[in-house]
């Protein structure tokens, strides 16, 4: 702490910048050594290396949250999701049929991820409600 102190960096920066090399290294300490000895802003490099891996984790999980969408998606095909006032329901079959109250169509639009999320949504709160295979 001190030699990293002396060289103008904290060694909680520099371990932080280096984590993923010290975690592989067969002598940690001395590459400790050696990076303190290199005049670097260690704080900034930690603080972008923390700033990319929150945003990679964060993308990580709008993909896996995206994955679970296409998921139900599969699940929900063939199924009807009906409004609480059954006066419109939604025919899934690979894209979405819009049906009135008296069996008329009202029009079709493609299964995008915007609007799963806003369907899901709408079943898990409840003004959506589901019938037919799976259910």
């Amino acid at each position: 702490m001190a030699k990293a102190r002396d060289a103008g960096s904290r060694l909680e920066d520099v371990a932080a910048a280096a984590k993923n090399a010290l975690s592989k290294a067969r002598n940690p300490f001395a590459y400790l050594h050696a990076l303190i000895a290199q005049p670097r802003d260690w704080k900034a490099l930690a603080q972008r290396l923390s700033a990319k891996e929150v945003e990679e984790k964060e993308m990580s999980q709008a993909q896996q949250a995206d994955a679970d969408l296409i998921a139900w998606a599969r699940e929900i095909d063939g199924s009807v999701l009906s409004r609480a006032d059954r006066r419109t329901s939604y025919a899934i079959m690979g894209r979405v049929a819009c049906i009135t109250q008296d069996g008329a169509p009202k029009g079709s639009f493609s299964l995008t991820l915007g609007v799963l999320k806003k369907m899901r949504a709408d079943v898990d709160s409840g003004c959506l409600t589901r019938h037919g295979p799976g259910n």
